[in-house]
């Protein structure tokens, strides 16, 4: 019952959604002030890419879990006993639970899509670590070195 009425809807649904768009109001308030004071250009820029790559997250986050968290609180007062009703209701759920997955793993995407210096960021360290898997392979395949033989001067007669 407590896990129901309670830890679902409050603690996976309510609770985080209002933490995180808590904060990200208050960092977009944050990035607003900062552009009256003072501040390297560059700072600003990072800021601001900051600011908007959580406030899309944020919006994602929302669109994504709040689908979910409603139709829970709909089931949660659902009795019925037609088998086409609760085969509807399955469907919706499974459906709804697939968009809430989306929340944890659409973060990456969001970043890459609305930062550039993200973006930057992820084809470098990429394409640094092919590069070393590449050379890698290359020197394991080079293996026909010549490799130098040594004559011993017993053979040969001193005179």
């Amino acid at each position: 019952m407590y896990a129901t009425r309670f830890q679902y809807p409050i603690l996976y649904g309510v609770l985080p959604l209002t933490t995180m768009t808590t904060f990200s109001l208050l960092a977009f308030y944050n990035a607003r002030t900062l552009i009256s004071r003072q501040i390297n250009i560059i700072r600003l820029s990072r800021d601001r890419q900051l600011t908007a790559m959580t406030l899309f997250h944020v919006v994602f986050v929302v669109i994504t879990t709040l689908p979910y968290i409603i139709y829970f609180i709909y089931s949660l007062e659902q009795t019925t006993t037609n088998s086409e009703q609760i085969a509807r209701n399955n469907l919706i759920y499974v459906i709804l639970l697939l968009i809430f997955y989306l929340s944890f793993a659409g973060s990456f995407y969001i970043y890459s899509c609305v930062s550039k210096r993200f973006r930057q960021q992820f084809i470098f360290v990429i394409s640094n670590a092919c590069i070393k898997q590449c050379q890698q392979w290359m020197n394991k395949r080079n293996t026909n070195q010549i490799v130098p033989s040594i004559e011993t001067i017993d053979d040969i007669e001193l005179t």
